[in-house]
């Protein structure tokens, strides 16, 4: 394969007009020569970690419909530090019991509900005003996804 590229080669031109050729290919990314490889930034989709990314997620649009809505009232909690630290905690543990797994499923679950109660109820104080949707259709396709799952 190398052979055949690099036969082709770049053609150069010097000042007289003649060309030359380079026999060495440019390189165009990396090449993964084992099917079991795999990038390390890709994670493997566990329960937890999907139920953690939907409630990142629902925070985003409790911020933006809080920030839309002028900032009028009480901002909902969401208790994100509190949330992040104990996610965080179970994540690095190197071997978690069915116990600690079932505590924090139940714990990222309570979180999922809780802003999508607060999102629904922010959203009817937009339809109560008359105004437009405050969300775009991504992050609804994205709410839609949270609620059905």
């Amino acid at each position: 394969m190398i052979e055949s590229v690099s036969e082709k080669g770049d053609k150069k031109h010097n000042r007289k007009g003649t060309s030359i050729t380079n026999k060495t290919p440019k390189n165009k990314g990396k090449m993964q020569a084992d099917a079991t490889v795999a990038d390390q930034y890709i994670t493997y989709p566990t329960d937890n970690g999907i139920l953690n990314q939907s409630r990142k997620q629902c925070e985003k649009l409790i911020d933006k419909l809080y920030a839309t809505g002028g900032k009028e009232g009480i901002k909902p909690r969401t208790y994100r530090r509190e949330i992040d630290k104990a996610y965080l905690n179970y994540s690095q543990k190197k071997k978690k019991r069915e116990s600690t797994h079932r505590k924090m499923t139940r714990k990222l679950l309570e979180c999922v509900n809780r802003d999508i109660r607060h999102i629904n109820k922010m959203l009817d104080i937009f339809e109560s005003k008359g105004s437009r949707f405050p969300l775009k259709h991504p992050e609804q396709r994205m709410f839609w996804i949270i609620n059905m799952a």
